[in-house]
């Protein structure tokens, strides 16, 4: 017998209306937290339905094919069936799943998402977080006579898990990484910690459900976009009443060279004056080049809050950014 069983029999031979209520209401402060989660998951599906994209849900008990990172499976106690006696340690296993049943039934829409929990044993502790899966094989953007779509599924995963974080608001960095079952893997950080995983599945992998098209996945800790969430708060400033300027430079770089890093440089690091941002508008490679280059156009927008930038203004703000990008890149501009 419960203790909460006991006092009802009590109250209730006592008698309900012998109950006084009390004159206080007392009202949660923090009631909208309750619906975060919620919220994320509903801006981040809304992102993803309208490209053509599946929710699914999978049963947290499986037999953990693929155990990446090494997490220590949580083994079911009596278990009907070996494919069901552990807890997931990860969603790529029922993604690949899904994604098999899928393909095996001629289905040519195999583009899916799912929320789930994964489960690991850290020092005699069951861990248990929120993660995402995004995966799709073949073409993301289905195949028209106006839309031939070539090899570059990888980066149109990769801008729309970037589109979800800047929707989010939250700023990350990226970097390539090496990761276990995964080919020209990107990772996405914030700060120092790594908040979500881009890449294309490799041979073993796929050889494990039979698979033999180009698979790409995505998976991100929803658990760390809630706590950013919850401690970060946006900030907003008026935009100038003074016009802002534009400005390209055009550099011949070494194939080895990343945009993020020229980035970092120049807006992190540099302190130019009056730069607000920075974008990439063009990369071109062509055997007409010098061997081993390529040709980067970067756009420039320099703004001032309290006044009308002068020319010359203009004109010593792009020499610092010029003679940065020359001096740590070996870089050559183009006319």
């Amino acid at each position: 017998t419960r203790e909460c069983d006991v006092v009802e029999e009590v109250l209730r031979i006592y008698g309900y209306n012998e109950i006084s209520l009390s004159n206080k209401l007392s009202i949660p402060l923090n009631q909208e937290n309750l619906n975060l989660s919620y919220k994320v998951e509903n801006t981040i599906s809304s992102l993803l339905i309208p490209l053509g994209f599946n929710e699914i849900m999978n049963n947290s008990l499986t037999d953990n094919k693929l155990n990446i990172s090494d997490r220590k499976e949580i083994n079911v106690l009596n278990s009907i069936s070996s494919d069901i006696s552990q807890l997931r340690t990860t969603l790529i296993d029922s993604s690949l799943k899904t994604l098999r049943f899928n393909l095996n039934r001629k289905n040519s829409n195999n583009k899916f998402f799912e929320f789930g929990k994964i489960y690991e044993q850290l020092e005699n502790k069951t861990l248990e977080s929120i993660r995402l899966s995004i995966t799709f094989s073949d073409d993301l953007l289905n195949k028209t006579w106006d839309n031939n779509s070539k090899n570059d599924n990888f980066y149109v995963l990769k801008n729309l898990v970037l589109n979800i974080f800047q929707k989010l608001s939250i700023s990350i960095s990226q970097k390539e990484i090496e990761h276990e079952g995964f080919l020209n893997t990107l990772g996405l950080f914030y700060k120092k910690e790594r908040i979500a995983i881009i890449g294309e599945i490799n041979n073993d992998f796929k050889s494990v459900y039979s698979l033999k098209k180009r698979v790409f996945y995505s998976s991100l800790n929803i658990d760390m976009i809630l706590d950013l969430l919850k401690i970060e708060f946006n900030k907003y400033k008026g935009l100038s009443k003074f016009p802002s300027v534009k400005r390209e430079l055009n550099f011949l770089l070494d194939d080895q060279v990343k945009y993020n890093t020229i980035k970092k440089l120049i807006l992190d690091k540099s302190n130019i004056k009056n730069l607000s941002s920075m974008t990439l508008s063009d990369v071109y490679e062509d055997k007409k080049l010098p061997e081993g280059k390529k040709s980067y156009t970067l756009a420039f927008v320099l703004t001032n809050d309290s006044k009308t930038l002068s020319e010359k203004e203009i004109n010593n703000s792009m020499h610092k950014i010029q003679s940065k990008i020359e001096s740590e890149f070996n870089a050559t501009l183009r006319s």
